[in-house]
């Protein structure tokens, strides 16, 4: 065995603050985006709209009005208008009802699905978080859930569950940056 040197150690915590940095640039690099369903979010850089070829990721043909995706798909993030929605809408006091209503489904789907968290947001924002498998690939999932344009909308943000740590804390804070249009409603 060899043993762990000072100098050793110094170069781990380099590396870390290193990758913390990275963390930070990606949550501070961002630009507001209007994805052209009734809000606007902060998207960092690097995310790009997943053209048709791109979004294969998604089996069926109604996949989502708003793809964007980096590092060749392994992250990124959708939103869609969820159709048959309830007539009063995503109310603050409906999220938790509509949170266990995915929750249920998703759990009849696939027996395997890890649950984490959920919540409400301060700006009213319901939000999911879960481990999920595709293709026996584990896979991270945050869900978001809130009205916009008279809609209501569902977000799924995604990435290797290896990779979760860096990518959660940005998506957290990319849902804290949605802004609902005018017209809309939160």
């Amino acid at each position: 065995m060899i043993p762990v040197m000072e100098a050793d150690f110094d170069r781990y915590l380099l590396r870390i603050e290193k990758e913390l940095d990275k963390e930070e640039r990606l949550i501070k690099e961002k630009e507001k985006t209007d994805l052209g369903l009734g809000f606007s979010i902060d998207v960092p850089k690097g995310f790009a709209p997943a053209r048709e070829h791109s979004a294969d990721i998604y089996w069926s043909i109604n996949r989502p009005l708003a793809v964007w995706i980096r590092d060749g798909g392994r992250v990124g993030f959708s939103f869609q208008r969820v159709e048959g929605g309830r007539p009063e809408g995503l109310v603050k006091s409906g999220l938790l009802s509509f949170s266990k209503e995915i929750r249920r489904m998703l759990e009849q789907a696939d027996g395997r699905t890890v649950f984490y968290g959920e919540g409400i947001t301060p700006k009213g924002i319901g939000w999911l978080e879960y481990k999920s498998f595709a293709e026996e690939k584990r896979v991270y999932q945050l869900l978001c859930f809130f009205q916009a344009g008279g809609w209501d909308v569902l977000g799924s943000f995604y990435c290797s569950y290896e990779e979760y740590e860096k990518w959660r804390k940005v998506f957290f804070c990319m849902m804290q940056t949605v802004e609902i249009q005018e017209g809309g409603e939160e």
